[in-house]
């Protein structure tokens, strides 16, 4: 969500955390993980939602699992600027059994 009277991009990118917590292991791939973008533009005071699919393969040994990986959502700014916002929410995923 941009609560700023202009406009704002940011880069999406996928990637593994070094080790698991609470019952979860990193995701086994970070190919799996398919954005719809790369990055996105959002307008002032405005949100936009971008679809995120996980491609889990079909072998009997992922299901009935538990991961996670982390979204890394930075902002894409002007060589100039010195702060860059970005954050990185965690996403747990666990498959039927």
């Amino acid at each position: 969500m941009n609560k700023t009277e202009s406009q704002r991009s940011y880069s999406l990118t996928v990637f593994l955390p070094n080790k698991g917590e609470k019952g979860y292991t990193p995701l086994p791939d970070q190919r799996w993980v398919i954005l719809s973008k790369q990055s996105v533009t959002v307008p002032a005071n405005s949100s936009v939602i971008i679809p995120v699919s996980i491609l889990v393969p079909k072998e009997k040994r992922y299901r009935g699992q538990a991961w996670l990986f982390y979204l890394a959502v930075k902002e894409q700014v002007a060589e100039q600027q010195k702060i860059i916002l970005a954050c990185y929410p965690k996403i747990y995923v666990k498959t039927i059994k």
